[in-house]
């Protein structure tokens, strides 16, 4: 019985699965969407970020992202005081140490996006 019941929730849980989700956003296609969808969480880390992560951020634009790869080129960045131009979006999802954790999702439905 107890198998059945196990058997029962898995099939469940694997239809459900293939129903609700048709993969992640693409971040190209989730650039288009307005700005009032996208909610970001977590941090960069700004030393190991690709540009197109840094990119990605809520006020990033060509001059800050420059900057911010200049100064990673002259070694590892030890504080974000250094970017004291930097849009106050933008700094609040950097940090200079530790796994980067940044997470992009839509607000409705809600859903994770994936970025490389």
């Amino acid at each position: 019985m107890k198998t059945l019941i196990i058997g029962i929730i898995a099939l469940f849980a694997v239809t459900a699965q293939a129903k609700g989700s048709s993969g992640p956003i693409s971040a190209p296609a989730f650039r288009d969407k307005s700005p009032s969808d996208v909610r970001v969480l977590g941090e960069l880390n700004v030393n190991t970020a690709s540009p197109d992560q840094l990119r990605h951020l809520p006020g990033m634009d060509d001059t800050s992202l420059k900057a911010i790869l200049s100064a990673r080129a002259e070694g590892p960045v030890r504080s974000l005081e250094m970017f004291a131009s930097l849009n106050p979006s933008v700094r609040a999802h950097l940090k200079v140490e530790g796994n980067s954790d940044l997470r992009l999702i839509r607000a409705l439905p809600l859903e994770r996006v994936n970025v490389k």
